[in-house]
Formats: structure tokens, sequence, C-alpha cells
């Protein structure tokens, strides 16, 4: 249910949502909120299919990686203050 919201109210407002990683041990808490590592990725919801019991089929496009500064705890779902992470320079490898 708490994805199903996080999808709907993304879908209602900008189409973006934050992932990131359970740390270890998330079993036990899934139902609450287990830990999470700090550094996630954004996207944008670019196709969304509602199926009839109320789960979706999202595709997301990569928008940008972050870093988690405060969690907003009064949803059902994890809302976070993020700060944008630059991206490496992978042209200097050899």
């Amino acid at each position: 249910p708490r994805y199903r919201a996080m999808v709907a109210d993304a879908l209602a407002s900008d189409r973006l949502i934050g992932m990131t990683l359970l740390r270890d041990g998330w079993e036990n808490e899934y139902e609450g909120r287990p830990a999470i590592y700090t550094v996630g990725c954004s996207g944008v919801i670019t196709h969304c299919e509602q199926l009839p019991d109320g789960r979706y089929n999202i595709i997301l496009r990569g928008v940008e990686r972050f870093r988690i500064v405060a969690e907003d705890h009064a949803r059902p779902y994890r809302r976070a203050e993020i700060q944008p992470l630059a991206e490496p320079d992978l042209s200097a490898q050899d």
C-alpha cells in the first residue's frame, strides 16, 4: 500500500521518485521503516500502467544521484530532503 500511495502522489505532482537500497537485516522491519543506504538515485516516471488491483507497472528514467540529508515520516512511504551528488568524471579513466 505505501508504494501504491507513493506512485499515486508522484503521478499527481512532478512524477519523481527516489530509490535507495535496504541495508542488511531489512527483512525483520520491511513493513516498518528498515534501515537504508543514504545514497540513491532519483527517477522520473515516463510510463505508467495502473493494474485492476491498484498496483502499478512503471518505467523510470534515471535523473540524478543523491544523498539523503533528512527524512520526513509524515506519510506511509519515505520522503526525504536530499543533496544532489555530482556524477563521477569517467572520461579521465584509461
